[in-house]
């Protein structure tokens, strides 16, 4: 990560404020690779080829929302896990900084993830 100024180590998957059947699920992206956080310390990377069609489906609605990119000295343990910008984006997700994103996923698809077996060596 080029502006990595945080552990990525700090960040897992939570329990969402607006749906308790739904997970706020850390992803950073770097050029075409994707690592997404399953769990405490533990990862699925993902190449642009290789990347859930469910992550692809969020990040397109993520994207689709003016952009709203807080300054890295903004970033710590819970501001990444909090909307800062459309109300409407709180069962989707939203981008956090230039690489960081949160998605918004429910339990079968973050258990899918998990158990992927196309993530990238």
């Amino acid at each position: 990560m080029k502006h990595q100024l945080y552990d990525r180590d700090m960040y897992h998957p939570v329990t969402s404020q607006h749906n308790a059947k739904m997970y706020r699920v850390p992803m950073w992206i770097d050029g075409d690779e994707y690592m997404v956080a399953i769990g405490q310390s533990h990862y699925r990377n993902y190449t642009d080829e290789t990347l859930p069609d469910i992550i692809k489906a969020r990040l397109s609605m993520i994207r689709a929302f003016p952009p709203h990119v807080l300054p890295y000295y903004m970033v710590n343990a819970l501001v990444p896990y909090i909307n800062h910008h459309d109300p409407r984006l709180d069962e989707i997700g939203w981008q956090v900084t230039q690489e960081m994103y949160m998605l918004v996923m429910s339990y079968d698809d973050l258990m899918e993830i998990n158990n992927d077996a196309r993530t990238k060596s």
